[in-house]
Parts: structure tokens; C-alpha cells; sequence
């Protein structure tokens, strides 16, 4: 059952019934969560942390009459919604002085997550906005969109300016509009599909996929460049830049799926004025040999692997992510490119992955130890040697994590037993000759 819990210094304890009124300046945390709000309420501030629920009931409001800031992830994202995703259930609105939000789930609401005019910041990343009958409503001077989805209702700006970037635009009838003229209007890196109106308000789109039945209200005026555009225009002005493609299949993973298929004409074919160094999913851009259009970088295939060295040669590098295979003698292969480390060889082991992979990965342990991975974001020691082996070397410097650690001892045969081995083969090889 739930229990009002005593809000002392704007912390709760599990299972929160918040009562309605003014409560004053407000953490949210998991351990507190769900918080259940059954009447309006009224904030200073409201801070939410990763993965809180909150539940509300129809028609109720959420003010903050300062910052409302939540820091969660799309891994462990904090959501506000309705009890259920009826639209007689639907809660009522968050309105704030200013937002920065990341890992917001915000669900089947009727106006939606609101900006002030006054807002200082008007930030909203990593998130996800689901059945609103308004999604995010814009006061501020200057909105910025960064890796959202929106399924159903988009953006309404009321005299703001905003930058959109890697967001995706599923159904709805229109992705953005604008109610008074404002600032500029950005649309980079962007996938819109399925909506009826895609733009209602004169905007710039670059690297932008849209499809649809119209792309703009009358009236207004689109700047495109480097997009893709199956979408009928029906009045205002088109202004077309370079490296436009129309009517053509963008390319995607499956209808419901908005990632680049290999086959894809948006792959390598936008341009890096003002994009973006990530896409939606986080993926550094571009990862070829130039930005991809849409809201999703495609990722490079793994390359394969070099071929066995002859004799005591190791095998090549791999083209793109593999490690050279083993080679036919004694030595290991050498370290892919990127995060792959080498096979070992019959002796040696085989190298490490050079720098520059998500984890450069250590050379498989042969007779001697594998060398470890060079700088990446992970970077792994060698592997120790089978047998006589010395260990693996330690990884090179990481990029993003830590340094390559020190590797693990092979198992060493003592000097002695070498030395009786090697008489041991040449009494051998003496008694075979004639």
C-alpha cells in the first residue's frame, strides 16, 4: 500500500505518495520511487536521479518554478506517466523555468514537458517522449534537441529558435511547428517518417531523412541540403542546396528498425558542416569515409582477418577490425587495425590490437606470451604464453578508460629442463644419420 512519505529536506523513502500544494525544493531518487501524484503541486526546484518512476493522475500538474533537472540514462531512464496510456488517463503538464533533462521517459501527457520564457537552459537529450498529446512546448529563446524519439506529437515553439539533432520522428501529424516568429530552426542528422505535415515552420535541414506526405505547411521556408526527401511540397519556398537525394528508399534495418541497411544511399553521403560527432545511439560520426545522413550512423563491417605468415612470419593485420591469423611457424599474427588482437602462432604470441578500437584486445597467448592491445577505450593485457612463455606485455595507454593493464605470467618452463630438451633432440638427430 502506498504511504505518504515526510518530504524532510526534499528526500523521500520508497513508495511515495506526494501530496498535493507547494512542496518546496525536491530530490527524486530511486530508493524513494514510484512517486505517486494525485492532485497538482508546486516546486522550487526538482531534481530527479536515474531510474525513478513517476505515476499521475488525470489531469494533474507538475510547476517548478525554478530548474527541473533529471540525470538519468536511456539504460536506467527515469519516466513520468499516466496510470495507464488511455487518453481519458492522461496526466496534465510539467512546466518549469528551466529544463535540462537526459533519460527522461515522458509518457501519455496532455500538454506535454513546457519551457518558460525566461528558461536560462532548454536542453533535452537521451529521451524518449511516447502518446503525448503534446510533447515538449518551447518558450525560451533557444531549444536544444539532441537523440530523442518522438512517437506521436513533436514540437511546438512559441517565438523560440531550436537545434534538433540524431532525433527520430515516428507518426504524428507534425515533427515541429512554430506559433510566432523566432530564431532559427535546425533539423541535422535527423530520420522523420510517417507524418502528415513533417515542418510547420520555415526551417534548415542538413543530413535529415523525411518522409511523409507533405513536407511543409504553406507559408514556409525550407533550406535543404545533404538530405533525403519523399515528401510533397506544397508552397512557400524550397531552397535546395547540394547533395540532395528524392524519392528514394532510405535504406532502413526493417519499417519499424531506422538504422542504415548496408545498402543504404544514406551511408557516406552528408556532409560534415555542422553535424554532429555521435549519432542517436551514442556511435561516434562518421565512422567511413564520410557522415552518414540520418538519425543513425552505420557502423563499419569487421574486417577480416590477415593471412598466416609463411614460415615464422606472422599473419597482416586486419582490414578493419580482425586480427591476422596465425602464422604457419612460430609466429603469432599481428594486432587488427582496430580492436581485434592477433591469433598465437605455434611459439609466439600473437600482437595486439593497434589503437583506436572500442577495447583493443590482447594477442592470444602462444608458447610465448601475447602482446597487449595498444590505446583504446579498454585497452587489455597480453595473454600469458602456454607453455615457456613470458608474459603477455601489458596494453598501451587508454584513450578513455585506463591504462593497458599488466598481463598475466605464462607458465615457465625452468632454464634446466631447455637445456636437457635441446641434448635430448641433438642425440636424437645424430643417431638417424647413415
Amino acid at each position: 500500500m502506498l504511504f505518504a512519505a515526510i518530504l524532510t529536506g526534499g528526500r523521500a523513502h520508497a513508495d511515495t505518495t506526494v501530496p498535493g500544494g507547494d512542496i518546496g525544493a525536491q530530490t527524486w531518487t530511486a530508493a524513494g520511487s514510484p512517486y505517486t501524484l494525485n492532485d497538482d503541486v508546486t516546486a522550487s526546484s526538482l531534481n530527479v536521479e536515474a531510474g525513478v518512476t513517476v505515476r499521475l493522475g488525470p489531469n494533474v500538474n507538475i510547476s517548478v518554478t525554478g530548474a527541473f533537472v533529471v540525470a538519468a540514462t536511456p539504460e536506467a531512464p527515469s519516466s513520468f506517466g499516466a496510470f495507464t496510456d488511455a487518453e481519458d488517463d492522461r496526466w496534465g503538464a510539467l512546466e518549469a523555468g528551466s529544463i535540462d533533462v537526459t533519460g527522461i521517459v515522458f509518457r501519455n501527457s496532455r500538454l506535454g514537458l513546457r519551457a518558460g520564457s525566461a528558461a536560462s537552459v532548454c536542453r533535452i537529450q537521451r529521451s524518449a517522449f511516447e502518446l503525448n498529446a503534446q510533447a515538449i512546448v518551447a518558450r525560451c529563446p533557444s531549444l536544444s534537441v539532441d537523440s530523442v524519439r518522438f512517437t506521436g506529437a513533436g514540437i511546438l515553439l512559441v517565438g523560440a529558435g531550436a537545434t534538433v539533432t540524431n532525433s527520430v520522428f515516428v507518426g504524428g501529424t507534425t515533427a515541429i511547428s512554430r506559433v510566432y516568429d523566432g530564431p532559427l530552426v535546425e533539423f541535422v542528422n535527423c530520420t522523420l517518417a510517417d507524418h502528415s505535415t513533417a515542418f510547420g515552420t520555415s526551417v534548415t535541414i542538413r543530413n535529415t531523412i523525411v518522409g511523409g506526405s507533405w513536407l511543409s505547411d504553406l507559408g514556409d521556408i525550407i533550406t535543404a541540403s545533404h538530405s533525403i526527401v519523399n515528401a510533397q511540397f506544397t508552397g512557400g519556398e524550397f531552397v535546395e542546396g547540394d547533395g540532395m537525394i528524392y524519392e528514394q528508399d532510405p535504406g532502413f534495418v526493417a519499417a519499424d528498425n531506422f538504422h542504415l541497411a548496408s545498402t543504404s544511399p544514406a551511408i557516406d553521403t552528408g556532409t560534415a558542416t555542422g553535424a554532429p560527432d555521435h549519432d542517436f545511439d551514442g556511435r561516434p560520426r562518421p565512422s567511413g569515409a564520410r557522415f552518414d545522413i540520418g538519425a543513425f550512423e552505420s557502423p563499419l563491417a569487421a574486417g577480416a582477418g590477415g593471412t598466416a605468415g609463411v614460415d615464422a612470419s606472422g599473419g597482416t593485420a586486419g582490414v578493419d577490425e580482425a586480427g591476422g591469423a596465425a602464422g604457419e611457424s612460430e609466429a603469432g599474427g599481428s594486432g587488427g587495425i582496430a580492436p581485434a588482437g592477433g591469433t598465437a602462432g605455434a611459439m609466439s604470441g600473437g600482437a595486439g590490437g593497434t589503437g583506436g578500437g572500442a577495447a583493443a584486445a590482447a594477442g592470444t597467448g602462444g608458447m610465448h606470451g601475447g602482446t597487449g592491445g595498444g590505446a583504446g577505450a579498454a585497452s587489455t593485457s597480453g595473454v600469458g604464453g602456454a607453455e615457456n612463455g613470458g608474459a603477455g606485455s601489458g596494453g598501451g595507454a587508454s584513450t578513455r578508460t585506463r591504462a593497458g593493464c599488466g598481463c598475466r605470467a605464462g607458465t615457465r618452463t625452468p632454464s634446466g629442463a631447455h637445456a636437457m630438451l635441446a641434448l635430448v633432440a641433438l642425440l636424437a638427430a645424430r643417431r638417424r644419420r647413415p
